[in-house]
């Protein structure tokens, strides 16, 4: 139990990029971003995580994971909470970058 609290803890303060890291120097540029092992071996992360990691509100979030706003964020449920696998986040930027390129050209 305690290493699985300890992950937790890992995880949360590694997503905290105005903090130093256990893992990783201080950003001194958001544009930076760094993958730590941690990140890479559990790959389902929860509302706050998405937020920090997209830099929007947690609220922002929850309404496009519901379908409630478009464009709809995967994820699923977990009981009462929103979990998203890292790799069907990632598509989903590709995929909203390609619509916004698109809609450009």
């Amino acid at each position: 139990m305690d290493s699985v609290l300890s992950q937790i803890i890992k995880l949360t303060v590694c997503f905290n990029r105005n903090r130093s890291c256990a893992y990783h120097a201080p950003f001194p540029d958001r544009s930076q971003t760094r993958s730590c092992s941690l990140l890479q071996q559990d790959e389902i992360l929860s509302t706050t995580q998405v937020a920090q990691w997209l830099l929007v509100s947690r609220a922002w979030v929850l309404d496009h994971a519901s379908s409630r706003r478009k464009p709809v964020l995967p994820g699923f449920r977990a009981g009462k909470l929103w979990r998203f696998r890292k790799s069907d986040v990632e598509a989903w930027i590709d995929e909203m970058a390609a619509l916004a390129k698109k809609r450009a050209a």
